[in-house]
């Protein structure tokens, strides 16, 4: 499954709208099916949008992070060790 982006054709204004669609295989070949027709995107449900075909797409979701990854060290930084 996968979100794609239309736009038609002949209007005076700039639409888009987004559909979900999933593919399968014919005889004839690859084909696309309309799942979901999801509107048009506001900006903040873009990203959620991205989350969900992840999870579609059997992705594991991005969990909240507790602490930020460390910073690698340079080589002039040094590491320096207390002893209790």
């Amino acid at each position: 499954m996968f979100l794609r982006r239309i736009r038609p054709r002949g209007r005076a204004r700039r639409q888009e709208y987004r559909v979900l669609l999933e593919s399968y295989r014919t005889a004839k070949g690859s084909r696309h099916r309309v799942v979901a027709y999801l509107g048009k995107p506001a900006a903040r449900e873009r990203s959620g949008w991205k989350a969900i075909t992840g999870r579609l797409n059997g992705e594991a979701p991005a969990g909240p992070m507790l602490f930020a990854e460390p910073a690698p060290l340079a080589d002039d930084d040094h590491l320096v060790v207390l002893d209790k």
